[in-house]
């Protein structure tokens, strides 16, 4: 995963087009002088598996947006796909709690 993002980082910057989005104000940067932002998410916590500080890995190369769980349960809570609604889980309040203070 780490090498996929670096690949990706290395292709936007690579690119006059393109502008990587890290907060607010790149997003009007990138329309101002007609560029493409290009913001990072990932659509549950699979990538973090059980290590908070992959939180802040992932957020160190950019990663500025994570749907807490998609589809299928991870060690967060569960998907829109499970039979069974268990909510969110004890490490949820963890990981919220981490990446709340990596942004801070």
């Amino acid at each position: 995963m780490l090498k996929t993002i670096g690949s990706w980082l290395r292709f936007i910057r690579s690119r006059d087009d393109l502008k990587l989005v890290q907060k607010a104000s790149d997003i009007e940067a990138a329309k101002r002088d007609g560029r493409i932002g290009i913001l990072f998410h990932f659509q549950g916590t699979g990538p973090f598996g059980t290590d908070l500080d992959l939180v802040e890995a992932f957020q160190a190369l950019g990663l500025r947006m994570v749907q807490l769980t998609y589809n299928r349960k991870d060690y967060v809570g569960d998907g829109c796909e499970e039979d069974v609604d268990y909510s969110c889980a004890v490490f949820c309040r963890a990981c919220e709690w981490r990446r709340s203070a990596a942004i801070a």
